[in-house]
C-alpha cells in the first residue's frame, strides 16, 4: 500500500547581481526597457512540492508514489528520483514543454527580479490518481489549478482519503473550488498565513473551514502547530531540534510526517519533522530516527481519534497520561523555526531573499531567551493536576488537584524556558556598500572570523548571515 504525492516537481535558477538594477535602468527610458545583467553566481536546487514531500517520506521508511508533469528537460531530476530510490510509475513527461522552474536575479540594493516558468506544471490534469493502484492515503499539494481540482474529485471518487494542502496555489484557486475540495478532503493542512487567506476568500472563519474536514491543521512557524477537529483545538508546541543541518523545506516534511503517522497509524505529529534532523530538502542522504517512544503512544491516541471520529479516546489518554508523555507535548509539533542562518520557516520556501555582500568585523557571544507559550503551562498544569487528583478523595481531593495544577504550571513554564534556551551569537559585518549590520542569532558552530567573507540575507523583515 502507497502513498500518493501529488504536486509540483520543479527547478530553481537562484543567481546575484554584483551590482545595482538602476545603474543599468534609465527612469525616462522605462518605456522602452532592453537591458542585460551579468550574474557570475548562478546555482540550481531540485524544488517543488512533490519532490519535496516524497523524499522525506522515503526517510521515514514509506514508500511514496509521485504524481507529477514534467518537460523535456527533466532529465536531472529524473535522475535525482532514481538516485534517491524514489518511483516515477506517475512522473508523466510532456513533450513541448519545459519543467516548471523559478529564475530569481537580485542585486545589491535587496532588489529582485523573479520569473517562473510553469511549464508542464499547467498540465498536470493530463493525470489521473485512479490510474495509481494499491494507494491508502494521498495528498494533493501546490500544483496546475485543473491538476488540483482533479486529483482532489479522483481521491474523493476512488474512496482515497487525502490532504488537501493549498499552499502557494492559494492565489489561483476561486472561492468555491477550495471549498469543494474542503469538502471532499479528510484533512487540511495550511500555515497561520495560508489560513487567513482561505478565511478571506472564503469568506468562512477558520473554525467553519475546520468543520468540513477530519482534521484541520495550522502550523504557526516557532510556536508550534494547531489543530482543529470537531470544534476541539489542540496546540502542540514546536520542537527543539539537537541540531539544524538543512531547515529548507521543512513545511513539507511536517505534511510528511502528517501522511506517515496516518498510514502508519503511529500519530501525526510524532512521524513530522521533530522525529528527523533536517527539514525535507533534496540535498541531504536518506537516515531516519524514531520519536520518543512516549511521543509516538500520546500522539497515536490523537490519530486514532481523526480516524474514529471521536475526540473521546484522546480525553482519556490525556487524564491517564505520564508526565513522560505530557511532556512529549513540549518537542512536538509543527516544524519549528529556528534562530540560527540556517533556519528557515514553511513561508519562506522557495521564495527570492536579497543577499548582499561583506565582511566580518567582530564576533562576540549572547544567550537566546527560551520561548515562553502557553504550551509548557497547560503541561505543568496537566501532569500537577493528575498528581493532585491522586491525593485523598472528596473535598480535599480537589483542592489537591488544583494546588498541583497552579504549582505544575508554573513549573512547566520554567521548564519550556530552560529547554528552549540556546546560546546566541552577534555578528557585525561591514557590508560592501560600507553599512555596518549587527545580526544576532543561534550559534550553530559557524564559527564566523573578523576579517571573513560572509552572506547577508534578508527576507520580509528577517537578516541572517551565512557562508
Amino acid at each position: 500500500m502507497s502513498i500518493l504525492v501529488c504536486g509540483s516537481v520543479a527547478y530553481d535558477s537562484i543567481m546575484v547581481f554584483h551590482d545595482r538594477f538602476k545603474n543599468h535602468i534609465l527612469p525616462e527610458q522605462i518605456h522602452i526597457l532592453n537591458v542585460s545583467f551579468l550574474v557570475p553566481d548562478l546555482r540550481r536546487e531540485f524544488g517543488g512540492c512533490a519532490g519535496n514531500i516524497a523524499y522525506s517520506l522515503k526517510l521515514l521508511g514509506a514508500d511514496p508514489l509521485i504524481m507529477a508533469t514534467v518537460g523535456e528537460d527533466a532529465g536531472p531530476y529524473r535522475y535525482r528520483l532514481q538516485k534517491l530510490g524514489l518511483r516515477q510509475d506517475h512522473v508523466r513527461e510532456v513533450p513541448g514543454t519545459f519543467t516548471a522552474q523559478a529564475f530569481i536575479t537580485t542585486d545589491l540594493d535587496d532588489n529582485q527580479i523573479t520569473a517562473f516558468h510553469p511549464g508542464a506544471m499547467f498540465h498536470s490534469h493530463l493525470n489521473d490518481v485512479r490510474e495509481a493502484r494499491g494507494v491508502k492515503l494521498g495528498i494533493v499539494s501546490p500544483d496546475g489549478r485543473d491538476g488540483m481540482l482533479r486529483h482532489a474529485r479522483g481521491f474523493a471518487a476512488a474512496g482515497v482519503p487525502f490532504v488537501f494542502d493549498p499552499g502557494q496555489a492559494l492565489p489561483i484557486l476561486g472561492s468555491e473550488e477550495l471549498l469543494e475540495c474542503l469538502q471532499l478532503a479528510t484533512y487540511c493542512t495550511v500555515n497561520d498565513y495560508e489560513a487567513r487567506l482561505m478565511s478571506e476568500k472564503t469568506g468562512r472563519s477558520e473554525a467553519e473551514l475546520a468543520a468540513m474536514v477530519d482534521g484541520f491543521v495550522v502550523t504557526l512557524g516557532a510556536e508550534g502547530s494547531r489543530i482543529r477537529h470537531r470544534g476541539e483545538v489542540l496546540s502542540i508546541a514546536a520542537a527543539k531540534p539537537d541540531a539544524i543541518i538543512d531547515p529548507t523545506g521543512c513545511g513539507d516534511a511536517y505534511r510528511a510526517g502528517l501522511l506517515y503517522g496516518d498510514c502508519k497509524r503511529v500519530g501525526h505529529a510524532a512521524c513530522g519533522p521533530a522525529g528527523r534532523g533536517d527539514g525535507g530538502a533534496q540535498d541531504r542522504p536518506p537516515r531516519r530516527t524514531e520519536p520518543p517512544a512516549d511521543a509516538r503512544r500520546y500522539c497515536g491516541a490523537l490519530s486514532a481519534g481523526f480516524r474514529r471520529g471521536s475526540m473521546v479516546s484522546l480525553r482519556t489518554t490525556r487524564l491517564q497520561a505520564t508526565a513522560g508523555a505530557l511532556a512529549a507535548l513540549l518537542i512536538l509539533g509543527g516544524c519549528a523555526q529556528g534562530l540560527g542562518g540556517g533556519a528557515y520557516s514553511r513561508t519562506e520556501a522557495r521564495r527570492a531573499m536579497t543577499v548582499q555582500f561583506g565582511t566580518v568585523e567582530s564576533v562576540r557571544g549572547v544567550q537566546l531567551e527560551g520561548t515562553k507559550t502557553p504550551v509548557g503551562t497547560v503541561a505543568g498544569a496537566a501532569v500537577g493536576g493528575i498528581a493532585g487528583s491522586t491525593v485523598g478523595g472528596g473535598r480535599g481531593q480537589a483542592v489537591a488537584t488544583v494546588i498541583g495544577a497552579v504549582a505544575g504550571g508554573l513549573a512547566g513554564a520554567a521548564v519550556e524556558e530552560g529547554v528552549t534556551r540556546t546560546q546566541g551569537v552577534e555578528v557585525t559585518v561591514r557590508l560592501d556598500n560600507g553599512q555596518f549590520l549587527a545580526v544576532v542569532q543561534a550559534d550553530e558552530g559557524e564559527g564566523f572570523r573578523p576579517g571573513e567573507r560572509v552572506y547577508v540575507l534578508r527576507d520580509a523583515g528577517t537578516t541572517r548571515v551565512t557562508r
